[in-house]
């Protein structure tokens, strides 16, 4: 009879020891879980974040696409097209007949002179301009303002003395020369005239 209380005590020992190691790997599960949930709760929350601001980021394109809507269509009127070449040219002639100036060019070429669509060159030009200085300023202020993205190089101005008739003194005429350069879009796969 003295076995069975010690039995029973060692039992009872043991099944709370069992119960509190079983609670604990319960907790110890609980708590796993819990964490790992919760890192997929956050893990999903910062995917939203950012699919969001993305969003966000996808309408301020779309918007800033919109507005710019009309400088990107007149865009392509910025470069002489590989098959309007002889555009470029008038439009260097003209400034002769718009300023009174006596407009000559002397050499033209264009780069690349052909290659794929839609791809930029450049067409560049040798000028020269003489009249009088209000003639000259005139023509630089037009050849300046053309209707291309172009660029003016190595420019130079010299004047020579021209007769006058016995009552008026000499007036110089002037002569300006320089390298005019616009960028040219080939348009097609072919050369250019």
């Amino acid at each position: 009879m003295n076995k069975q209380p010690f039995d029973i005590g060692m039992m009872s020992l043991f099944i709370s020891a069992g119960a509190v190691i079983a609670a604990s790997c319960a907790y110890i599960y609980i708590y796993a879980q819990a964490q790992t949930l919760s890192d997929k709760a956050i893990l999903a929350r910062d995917v939203v974040a950012a699919e969001k601001a993305s969003e966000a980021n996808g309408t301020d394109l779309i918007s800033m696409f919109d507005s710019t809507a009309s400088a990107r269509a007149a865009l392509p009127s910025l470069f002489v097209k590989s098959d309007r070449v002889v555009d470029f040219i008038k439009s260097i002639e003209n400034v002769g007949r718009q300023s009174g100036a006596s407009v000559s060019i002397s050499s033209i070429s264009a780069d690349p002179a052909s290659g794929p669509a839609w791809t930029t060159g450049k067409v560049s030009a040798s000028v020269a301009a003489s009249g009088s200085w209000s003639q000259i300023m005139t023509a630089l202020g037009l050849f300046e303002n053309l209707p291309f993205a172009s660029s003016l190089d190595s420019a130079s101005l010299s004047a020579s003395a021209q007769s006058g008739n016995n009552n008026s003194a000499a007036k110089p005429s002037w002569t300006l020369s320089f390298d005019i350069e616009a960028a040219m879009l080939i348009v097609a796969s072919s050369t250019h005239q």
